[in-house]
C-alpha cells in the first residue's frame, strides 16, 4: 500500500504526463529561428569579426537546439504497450550514501511492499566508503525491514561502483535501481516488468517526480525542468529507440548491462553513458509516462547547483570522449537525440 509520506496524486499533479503535438506550430517555430538566423548572418552589417563569429556560433547552436527539441516531441504518444504478461525474478538496489535513515527507511518499506511474485530488496550502502556517520544504523535498519545490506568496503567509481559491486553479488534475470529517496509504488514492478517479455529490451525508464515541489522556489524550479523532461521529452523518445536510464526509477536487464561491462565508472552521469553502450549493442528501452515512484527534489539552492553541475558535467564529457555522431551501433535518430541531451547543458 502507499507510504504515509506519499499520499495518492491528484490529478493536476500528473497533466505533465498528458501531451498533445502542434506539428505546424512547431514547423513555424523552426522555419522563423531559420530565418532570424539567417537575417542575422547576412542582411545585417557585421562590424566586429571577433564578435560577430562568436554570435554567429551562438546562433547555430540555438538553431541546433531548436531541431533537437522539434525531433524528439515531434510525435509523443508513440504507442508502447507492453504485449503480455512478465513475471522474471528481480532483485532491487536501493543506493545510499550518507541519507538520513528516515528517508531510506522510507523508501525500503515502499519497495518491500511492491506487489510481484519474485523479488529481493538490497541496500547498497556506500555509507562506510564515504565516511559517513550512519553507515552502521544504515545496516541495523535493513536488517530490522528484511532487507539485505551490501556495505562496501572499497571506494571505487561511485554510485556506479556501488552497483557493479551489488551485481557481483546478486543473480536475479532483472536489476530495479532506486535512489534513497525515491520510492516505488507499489505497482512499480507490475508495470515495468511487462516490458521484459521482449526478449531484446535492455532497460525501463519511469518518471522521476518531485513530491515537494511546492515547497520553496528551487523546489518549485527544478520540477518544472523535470516537467519538461519527463514530459513531452522522454515520450518523444519512445518513437526513436532513445529513452536513456535516468539514475532512478529503472529497471535493466542484467545481461545488457553485462554485455558492457556493468555500469559505466568513466563518467559522473553513469547511467547516460551506459544507456549510449547498451544501444550500440542493439538493445531496446522504453519510456512508461506514468508516475510509480514518489521522491523528494533538491530543497536549497546549493543541493540544486551540485545535482546540475553533476548532470552538466557528464554530459560534456560523453560529447568530447564518446561523441554520438561517431559511435557505431546507433541509428542516425539516436545519435541525434543523444547529441541533443548531452549539449543541452
Amino acid at each position: 500500500m502507499p507510504n504515509d509520506l506519499y499520499p495518492p496524486l491528484p490529478s493536476e499533479q500528473m497533466e505533465f504526463l498528458r501531451t498533445t503535438t502542434n506539428k505546424p506550430l512547431l514547423a513555424l517555430n523552426l522555419l522563423a529561428a531559420a530565418v532570424y538566423f539567417f537575417v542575422l548572418a547576412f542582411w545585417f552589417e557585421r562590424g566586429n569579426l571577433v564578435l560577430y563569429l562568436v554570435l554567429m556560433a551562438g546562433e547555430v547552436f540555438h538553431l541546433w537546439q531548436v531541431f533537437g527539441y522539434i525531433h524528439t516531441v515531434w510525435q509523443t504518444n508513440y504507442p508502447i504497450a507492453a504485449e503480455k504478461k512478465c513475471f522474471l525474478p528481480v532483485d532491487v538496489f536501493i543506493t545510499v550514501a550518507g541519507e538520513p535513515e528516515d528517508i531510506v527507511e522510507n523508501t525500503i518499506r515502499a519497495a518491500l511492499c511492491m506487489r510481484y511474485p519474485q523479488f529481493r530488496v538490497f541496500v547498497l550502502n556506500d555509507g562506510k566508503v564515504a565516511k559517513k556517520e550512519n553507515w552502521k544504523a544504515i545496516e541495523t535498519l535493513a536488517t530490522r525491514l528484511g532487507a539485505v545490506c551490501i556495505t562496501r568496503t572499497e571506494a571505487s567509481g561511485a554510485k556506479a561502483g556501488n552497483i557493479n559491486h551489488a551485481l557481483k553479488r546478486t543473480s536475479s534475470p532483472l536489476v530495479a535501481v532506486f535512489d534513497a529517496d525515491q520510492a516505488p509504488l507499489p505497482d512499480f514492478l507490475e508495470k515495468a516488468v511487462d516490458y521484459f517479455a521482449d526478449p531484446k529490451m535492455g532497460f525501463v525508464q519511469t518518471p522521476q517526480y518531485y513530491q515537494n515541489h511546492g515547497l520553496n522556489e528551487t523546489t518549485k524550479g527544478s520540477w518544472e525542468q523535470q516537467e519538461l523532461f519527463f514530459g513531452p521529452i522522454c515520450k518523444g523518445k519512445n518513437r526513436l529507440n532513445a529513452v536513456f536510464m535516468c539514475g532512478t526509477n529503472m529497471v535493466i536487464r542484467r545481461k545488457a548491462l553485462e554485455e558492457v561491462g556493468g555500469m559505466s565508472e568513466d563518467n559522473i552521469a553513469e547511467d547516460f553513458l551506459t544507456s549510449l553502450f547498451i544501444h550500440k549493442k542493439g538493445w531496446r528501452s522504453v519510456y512508461i509516462p506514468q508516475i510509480l515512484a514518489c521522491g523528494l527534489a533538491p530543497e536549497d539552492f546549493l543541493s540544486y547547483h551540485n545535482q546540475q553541475f553533476r548532470w552538466a558535467r557528464g554530459s560534456l564529457e560523453v560529447v568530447f570522449r564518446y561523441n554520438p555522431l561517431f559511435s557505431k551501433g546507433l541509428s542516425w535518430g539516436q545519435k541525434i537525440q543523444y547529441l541533443a541531451s548531452a549539449s543541452y547543458y
